[in-house]
């Protein structure tokens, strides 16, 4: 932990800005601004505060406003805080999520088996309509425990094996995902000589800010693309290496089949800005049907469920806003179309924007640029760019959404080969 300063205010920040040098960097600099401002009042020096992670055990479930600041209760008296109740609970459990979106296009199909299901008459029935099925622990567990089923006692010893995790996500697996290429050397000298291609997912960064008159959704402008750490060669295949695009298995790899001294090389070989992979394989139009896709999700997830969305803040003297940033990861089909796996919305992994955006520090800054820098007067000044792009319903036409289904087979056709 250590205190982060707004002029005589002094608040105490979570263990994201303990561990995010990046983080801890952008926030002493509006610190160092503040003080160093004359006469600092309550009028012009915003009250920030960086909120602590809850116990494990009331994490992951929906917690009354007692609760909360009989976790936190220093929040209630911040201005400004980075946390928005109960998005963990919403969107970043798997279970919750399910239940919102299960019925939408852009969803797999998933059901969730809790404990005390009769599991074999219920896997039974689903086996007899999908050949293969996804089960994954409920909550996130870095790839631990996902694997790719084909029948009912399969099922059950997977289960058994991984006992701790209570509740299981059983979902459609898409066997067809949108593949790439990688030949040539990579950062950490690792030749790869792709044919076939390997199954990739993309990472979106969103930042959501509520007030007390409406909730704001900015995207950020780089998107990052993660690969597999071997090529999608059977999509009937149960080895994690080929199915799983995490880049903690991909690091696993590295250490133990390839016996690299230092296997976070991972992430540098196998995560790419996403926008530049699309234009180079599909051409600007490409990118730009899927890139409508991902907002046009995007604005859809949150706004059916920001009607839930409160401030822990929100009885503070002079009330200004709560906000969070959370990762929405997509699946893009050999179709080009997107597919919400799911979202992060708690301490979501950066290993692969470190790398790919050379430094965290412009995002976090334009995290501050876009909900905390506006309410500091005088204003901090700032050559530096906002790379949050602030998104709304009018910006995606209906009719840019559906492409035209030559050229969509066109793209898809291009990229194969």
């Amino acid at each position: 932990m250590f205190p982060c300063s707004f002029g005589k205010y002094r608040y105490w920040t979570s263990p994201l800005g303990k561990n995010i040098p990046e983080y801890q960097k952008v926030l002493e600099e509006r610190g160092n601004w503040s003080n160093s401002m004359e006469n600092p009042s309550n009028t012009n020096i915003v009250d920030f505060q960086t909120t602590p992670i809850f116990p494990r055990e009331r994490r992951f479930r929906k917690k009354s406003h007692d609760e909360i600041l009989e976790d936190a209760p220093v929040v209630a008296y911040s201005r400004i805080i980075d946390r928005i109740h109960p998005i963990t609970y919403l969107l970043g459990n798997k279970n919750s999520l399910r239940q919102f979106f299960w019925k939408e296009k852009f969803f797999p199909f998933q059901m969730v088996l809790e404990p005390g299901v009769p599991k074999k008459e219920w896997l039974d029935e689903l086996f007899q309509r999908h050949s293969f099925l996804l089960f994954k622990p409920s909550k996130g567990t870095q790839g631990k425990g996902i694997r790719i089923i084909q029948n009912t006692n399969e099922a059950l010893n997977h289960i058994h094996k991984f006992q701790r995790f209570k509740e299981w996500i059983v979902s459609q697996y898409i066997h067809n995902p949108w593949k790439l290429k990688i030949v040539g050397e990579r950062p950490s000298g690792v030749v790869y000589n792709d044919t076939i291609g390997r199954k990739t997912n993309l990472r979106v960064y969103v930042l959501i800010e509520k007030t007390a008159e409406r909730v704001n959704i900015y995207m950020y402008k780089r998107m990052i693309m993660m690969a597999s750490v071997k090529e999608y060669i059977d999509p009937k295949s149960t080895d994690p290496y080929q199915i799983l695009t995490n880049l903690f298995q991909a690091k696993k790899y590295y250490k133990d089949v390839l016996k690299l001294q230092n296997s976070e090389d991972a992430y540098k070989d196998l995560s790419f800005c996403g926008e530049d992979i699309f234009k180079q394989q599909l051409g600007e139009r490409g990118y730009k049907h899927i890139l409508r896709q991902v907002k046009d999700i995007t604005l859809r997830v949150i706004k059916k469920a920001q009607d839930q969305f409160f401030c822990m803040n929100k009885n503070a003297p002079n009330f200004i806003s709560c906000y969070q940033f959370v990762a929405f990861d997509f699946l893009v089909d050999d179709r080009l179309k997107v597919w919400l796996i799911e979202v992060n919305s708690h301490g979501p992994g950066l290993e692969g924007p470190r790398w790919n955006w050379k430094t965290l520090r412009r995002f976090f800054d334009s995290i501050l640029q876009t909900v905390v820098d506006k309410h500091i007067s005088p204003a901090i000044p700032s050559e530096k760019k906002n790379l949050f792009k602030q998104l709304s319903q009018q910006s995606i036409r209906k009719k840019e959404h559906i492409m035209n289904h030559k050229l969509f087979e066109r793209l898809a056709a291009h990229f194969s080969n």
